[in-house]
């Protein structure tokens, strides 16, 4: 993955420091750069790795990336708190 955000609880207040200055980067490199964002779920559903999620998608959004160019998948994990791993493409 090219970034991966714990998601024990609510999004933390630095998520979009960190999704920016990422996201950034990958953007000087690659003019038409695509994200998959991947919310791993607990084994038992639920956790916060959905709004953390859809919270990345809003800010890469933010940041001009076209709606197209971002792909949010929803999977089940084996940790018993939740992630979300985004990759670059």
């Amino acid at each position: 993955p090219f970034i991966v955000i714990p998601a024990a609880g609510a999004p933390s207040p630095r998520l979009e420091e960190q999704v920016s200055a990422a996201a950034e980067k990958a953007m000087r490199r690659y003019a038409d750069v695509s994200f998959d964002i991947f919310a791993v779920r607990p084994p038992g559903g639920g956790g916060f790795a959905e709004n953390t999620a859809w919270e990345t998608r809003r800010i890469l959004r933010k940041l001009g990336v076209p709606e197209k160019r971002i792909a949010v998948t929803y999977v089940a994990g084996k940790s018993e708190t939740g992630e979300v791993r985004i990759y670059v493409r």
